[in-house]
């Protein structure tokens, strides 16, 4: 069974413009073991079904360009055609990021449909990101979906049908609630991959827990009860929760970061990787990782206040490198990043006055 692997980070930060999922699944199925990946504008386009008219050539440049400025790969796009054969290498550091599988058969299933392909893939991706490793179930919220993807509730709920007719996922109605503010809400649908759940027994057993304060969410309501807002009661213990949950899982939009500010800046800071960075942060601060990724990317045309991005968040690094280390399985990764933007490892130390620990502090 063949499948490509979707960094979580690319979920985790979607775009709303989100058509490179999709070029980036394709074109990866092409990776060979010297870790190039080799494609044309032409067989993307053929792959896609679309045809080459000029606009469809510019908009997968145009996510060719993308992939190269989040450094996802690397590859000269500047004067290529749609004829061209694209020899793209492939970042090396992404396989030390955690990834979600796409199998084969269900990137050619989305292929097959009339509708908004890149939608409908990022659609699923966001699913298969948010599935449960342990129940192999998700219970994401309508409204979260809505904010990665622009994609208004109606819509969604035709990409939730359409992938449910291709045979990708089950979904069960899980009702609705009342949250803080009083509001009557859909609540989340119960969501499982055929790739695990083929026949949905999963799911159904996960539908016994409806009405549990764990899931915060009452019993499924009917068509007829939805239609004339005959919501069931939703105690206040179980708003309360909702309300945490809902909150707990909000990133911040923006990093405030001073860019007069006077930095110093490593000697190689330019060769450092951004996701390679947002993934040491991870280890400690998931909203801080993401607060600094947004930032990077909010100054996609400004090079200078990227430049200034890497070092805050290679600083934050340094500051906080033993309690990185200890949450590493390979501590040795976090070193060779050190030594690629510092080059100055001395006789199985680091310089002790600049980072304030030696390797004897560690836990190898």
């Amino acid at each position: 069974m063949y499948y490509v692997t979707i960094e979580n980070v690319l979920i985790d930060n979607i775009e709303k413009d989100s058509d490179y999922l999709l070029v980036y699944a394709l074109i990866k199925r092409n990776l060979t073991y010297r870790h190039e990946i080799i494609f044309s504008i032409e067989w993307l386009l053929k792959q896609l079904g679309l045809s080459n008219e000029t606009r469809n050539i510019e908009k997968i440049k145009n996510v060719i360009k993308f992939l190269v400025d989040m450094e996802i790969i690397d590859c000269d796009y500047d004067n290529i055609t749609a004829e061209t054969l694209i020899i793209a290498k492939l970042n090396e550091n992404l396989k030390n990021l955690n990834y979600f599988k796409i199998i084969d058969d269900e990137i050619e299933k989305i292929l097959s449909t009339n509708m908004n392909k890149f939608k409908l893939f990022a659609l699923y991706c966001i699913v298969k990101r948010s599935i449960n490793t342990d129940t192999k179930v998700t219970y994401i919220s309508q409204e979260k979906i809505a904010k990665m993807t622009s994609l208004s509730n109606k819509s969604i709920v035709k990409y939730k049908q359409e992938l449910v007719r291709l045979g990708l996922i089950n979904v069960a109605n899980a009702g609705a609630i009342i949250d803080a503010k009083g509001k009557i809400k859909n609540s989340s649908d119960y969501i499982s991959c055929t790739c695990d759940d083929a026949e949905g027994e999963i799911l159904r057993k996960d539908e016994k827990t409806k009405g549990n304060a764990k899931n915060d969410v009452v019993e499924a309501v009917d068509t007829e009860k939805r239609q004339k807002k005959e919501i069931p009661h939703m105690d206040g213990d179980m708003v309360k929760s909702y309300s945490h949950k809902e909150n707990s899982s909000t990133k911040s939009e923006n990093c405030q970061i001073d860019f007069n500010e006077n930095i110093e800046y490593a000697p190689n800071i330019d060769e450092a990787n951004i996701i390679e960075l947002k993934s040491f942060i991870e280890r400690i601060d998931v909203n801080k990782a993401n607060e600094f990724y947004t930032e990077y990317f909010n100054n996609i045309n400004d090079e200078k206040k990227q430049r200034y991005v890497k070092q805050k968040m290679y600083n934050y690094i340094k500051e906080n490198v033993q309690d990185i280390a200890k949450r590493l399985f390979k501590q040795d990764i976090l070193f060779n990043l050190i030594e690629k933007i510092e080059g100055n490892f001395k006789n199985g130390y680091i310089q002790q006055e600049k980072y304030n620990f030696e390797y004897d502090d560690l836990p190898f």
